[in-house]
């Protein structure tokens, strides 16, 4: 049969290969662990020349930087790691135009919208807090570990065909 499945066994339901969610779950807490690991350090690389970080402040502009202000972490983390989920799962899969383009999106608006709320919320309930330069670092770490557990997950489920 080769690499690609035959068309005929996916009109018929069947497919090469069957991933439970138990071995879904399994490979998004490593891809989330991978994700802390490495995006840690590079967040306290990043932050060096800062002796204490907010976490967040009262105010939608602003020109300091805050921890929960790396949004956009999680956003193109999000989308980079939807297509590299896709591309990684063996299983038989939707095709990548226009199904997962428009998932990648998605994924990135999710990511975009959770950490916004989380953030307004945040600073409703706390206000302004700052943190030394390891506790942010760590911060950022689980930020990016649990977008790259749940988008991971989403893909995986998202992406196979029915």
């Amino acid at each position: 049969m080769g690499q690609w499945p035959d068309p005929d066994n996916i009109r018929r339901g069947r497919s090469r290969a069957v991933i439970t969610h138990q071995q879904i779950l399994k490979g998004a807490i490593i891809s989330d662990l991978i994700n802390a690991v490495t995006s840690g350090p590079i967040q306290l690389y990043l932050l060096r020349d800062h002796a204490s970080v907010p976490l967040t402040v009262n105010g939608i502009t602003n020109g300091t930087h805050t921890v929960f202000g790396s949004a956009p972490l999680a956003v193109s983390l999000a989308m980079i790691l939807t297509v590299i989920g896709y591309l990684t799962h063996k299983e038989t899969k939707r095709p990548f135009w226009p199904d997962v383009s428009w998932l990648t999106v998605k994924h990135g608006m999710f990511a975009l919208g959770g950490i916004i709320t989380g953030v307004v919320i945040w600073q409703r309930v706390f206000g302004s807090i700052s943190v030394s330069l390891l506790p942010a670092a760590l911060i950022l770490g689980v930020v990016a570990g649990l977008t790259a557990t749940v988008v991971n997950d989403m893909t995986i489920k998202e992406s196979k065909l029915a």
